[in-house]
């Protein structure tokens, strides 16, 4: 680097962003110079493509004073392939080393496309390495300069190529009518250009502050929903326990949409990747049912899913991207829906590959609701951030806009297409497809395969729902299980042959828990039948097995079966109910995060460090209640009083203190401990941009923890490191 360069650029501060606005002020100024009196034919248009703003200060800087030089800078890679289309420059200066796309590639690009395959490229590279000169020249590339060279020589490498492309496009009869053009788009494109570049610093700006709001509301959302936690697992009356619960479900709609708003932020600053890795379809989607079981019995709708027989059972996607699509569509049919239910269908789509991958498909997914529908009008902006069918002072349904939204995101990063079909009245149908490759090796699915315990035995199926219907009559064809259906009424029962004299019977739970007079008699005709002492009855219901097990004789075997159904839950039922395996009910009921016994499993020293003193209480609460008895710091410097007079197996440290920062603090530990006393060191912060948890551990933390923390992640990272140092120490006391 020159002298004259090294002063310029040690003007500014290194890592400071020069504003962009400031380039295109420079740049108008430039588009209306008028050419030099020397060189009348042509100006020498620069287009110079790199992300470091010091650079593109620094080139601009060399060319300001020359009268026949134009210059455009273009900081964004993604955007470098349009702007050089847009502006038809008579030269490109281009780095190798940026984000997203690289110069080699568009190197390559430049030469493909016909707009862009003469124009001369000069390569800025800090490396002299002459294997990557090679290959630069080998791409296409007319020239290779250090960065940053002498002023002088750049300027004539500059003149040198623009003369030679200009006298190439001379040659060219469609030169005159390119120039003009060339004229008549200058000051449009440069205008464009710096709108463009004012937009995408807006839209990082935005982010930065959705990602520093985040972390100011999950501070304190860490306080509400940790002390409701606690609160919970105290003695509490029927009034308490509603007021404690009402709370909670606030507080994590609160931080649902703190995430929702988090989770469009990292979207459109293209922060989420799609990871693929193998996973169970059905496991999927009956975790993404599950969420809402509690509100579909509240509400009084029914939740169901059928997978067609010709889509894999184990697909290679994303399963949490997935999942949250499903989510956010199933929570938006619940909230328009009053009866009905809401049903995920399954399907492969009518579409050919488009990489040619013989092992890649797309999935099509339909989730349909019985609610009050979407009118044809606000149908095209549904998908839209912030928009709601009902915006109205008087609205009934709650929400941010931001759920489809976002699913529209991620469906797209997913390769695939999202629409709905509705009408008002008549509920509505969320179409969307996805990207998946086929798990070589995986076994098909039991529930695929028809069943030969099953095979010659007569079911009795008695459901109120038609889509529990549907789904159950075609899983019973599948397995070989003959059937007969009657009307959803005990004491309307036909008494013929073929419906009574059954081997099981499956019947819907608010059918046999709403007529317990007739229930009775309705066993006793049956029994009388079938013949068959005990005789298995499947009762498939949202209530506990407890509020369906009334009055139930031992003339008859009771089994029960959680909505929403599980394909495989319901196979494991009827076998068992067929030939008396033993089955254990899954009651999937709500149990306490916390484990009391933790502690004497893995024992550890803790230290708890931590400046605010709520969180203070909520961590500290959480590991009591997970019996350990940690010692509490306040401050950074207290840590290291706390780390000089004890030895500590782990610490969970804030990440933002006033004194002494978390990283600051973690430095210090690691260089004050001796190496066969480090502890594992944890960092708690309310960061949770992707990223985040990357650069803790880079920075010398064992593991991340993001604000409100949950019980859960907190047993998970004790129960991880607690077993890894403590097999590290009776190893160690073994070998001594």
């Amino acid at each position: 680097m020159t002298a004259e360069w090294g002063c310029l650029l040690s003007s500014g501060t290194l890592g400071t962003e020069v504003p962009s606005e400031g380039f295109m002020k420079e740049e108008n100024k430039f588009a209306r110079i008028e050419p030099h009196p020397l060189l009348p034919e042509y100006m020498t248009l620069v287009c110079l493509i790199d992300d470091q703003p010091l650079v593109g200060e620094a080139v601009r800087k060399c060319v300001e004073e020359q009268a026949d030089v134009d210059f455009h800078f273009c900081q964004n890679p993604g955007t470098a392939v349009d702007t050089v289309v847009k502006i038809k420059p008579t030269v490109i200066l281009l780095d190798l080393i940026m984000p997203e796309i690289d110069g080699f590639e568009l190197l390559v690009r430049f030469r493909e496309m016909q707009e862009s395959r003469d124009i001369p490229i000069i390569v800025l590279s800090t490396d002299n390495n002459p294997e990557i000169k090679s290959r630069v020249f080998s791409l296409g590339a007319n020239d290779y300069l250090v960065k940053l060279p002498d002023k002088i020589e750049l300027l004539a490498r500059i003149r040198y190529h623009s003369r030679a492309f200009i006298n190439q496009l001379q040659r060219d009869e469609a030169y005159r009518a390119l120039r003009e053009s060339q004229r008549q788009l200058l000051d449009s494109n440069s205008e464009l250009c710096s709108l463009n570049q004012r937009l995408e610093s807006a839209s990082q700006a935005k982010s930065i502050f959705l990602a520093n709001m985040s972390h100011e509301i999950r501070n304190p959302m860490n306080g509400v929903l940790g002390m409701t936690t606690l609160l919970s697992e105290t003695d509490l009356d029927n009034t308490q326990r509603e007021y404690v619960d009402n709370i909670n479900i606030s507080a994590e709609a609160l931080l649902e949409l703190t995430n929702d708003i988090l989770d469009l932020s990292k979207i459109e600053s293209g922060k989420i990747k799609i990871q693929k890795r193998p996973f169970s379809l059905f496991k999927c989607i009956e975790e993404a049912l599950e969420l809402f079981v509690q509100k579909a019995v509240e509400i009084g709708l029914n939740l169901a899913y059928f997978v067609d027989d010709d889509v894999p059972a184990w697909i290679q996607a994303d399963p949490v991207r997935l999942r949250q699509v499903l989510v956010n569509l199933i929570s938006n049919g619940i909230k328009f829906t009053e009866t009905g239910g809401i049903t995920v269908n399954v399907e492969l789509a009518n579409e050919i590959s488009e990489t040619g991958s013989a092992d890649e498909f797309k999935l099509h997914f339909i989730v349909s609701d019985t609610g009050s529908g979407i009118p044809l009008n606000l149908q095209e902006h549904i998908f839209d951030s912030f928009m709601q069918v009902d915006s109205t002072d008087t609205k009934t349904y709650s929400g941010t806009g931001l759920g489809l939204a976002i699913s529209k995101r991620l469906v797209d990063l997913m390769g695939g297409n999202i629409w709905v079909i509705s009408d008002s009245g008549r509920g509505a149908a969320f179409h969307f497809t996805a990207r998946a490759l086929a798990v070589s090796g995986a076994s098909e699915a039991q529930t695929r395969k028809k069943q030969d315990d099953l095979d010659g035995k007569q079911a009795l199926l008695i459901e109120t729902d038609e889509v529990n219907r549907r789904i159950l009559t075609h899983l019973f064809a599948r397995w070989g299980l003959g059937f007969a259906m009657d009307t959803p009424r005990l004491d309307s029962l036909d008494n013929r042959e073929g419906t009574m004299n059954c081997d099981l019977v499956m019947v819907s739970g608010d059918v046999w828990s709403s007529e317990p007079g007739i229930r009775g008699d309705f066993i006793e005709r049956l029994l009388n039948n079938a013949g068959k002492r005990p005789l298995p009855i499947i009762v498939t219901s949202y209530q506990p097995l407890k509020q369906c097990n009334s009055g139930v004789t031992d003339d008859i075997s009771l089994f029960w079966l959680k909505k929403p159904l599980c394909h495989g839950e319901i196979l494991e039922v009827i076998r068992s109910a067929v030939t008396g395996a033993t089955y254990i009910t899954r009651e999937r009921k709500k149990e306490s995060p916390f484990d009391p016994e933790l502690s004497k499993r893995v024992p550890l020293r803790i230290l708890l460090v931590d400046d605010n003193q709520i969180n203070r209480k909520v961590c500290q609460g959480y590991l009591k209640r997970l019996g350990y008895q940690p010692d509490v710091a306040v401050s950074g410097a207290e840590a290291l009083k706390f780390l000089m007079h004890n030895s500590y197996d782990l610490v969970f440290l804030d990440m933002q203190m006033p004194d002494m920062g978390g990283i600051e603090t973690s430095k210090r530990i690691r260089e004050s401990a001796r190496s066969n006393e480090k502890p594992v060191l944890v960092a708690m912060t309310g960061n949770a941009l992707v990223g985040d948890r990357e650069r803790y551990l880079k920075a010398g933390l064992d593991d991340y923890l993001s604000k409100p923390l949950n019980v859960i992640d907190v047993r998970r990272v004790i129960e991880h490191w607690g077993y890894l140092h403590n097999n590290a120490k009776a190893e160690k006391a073994t070998n001594a």
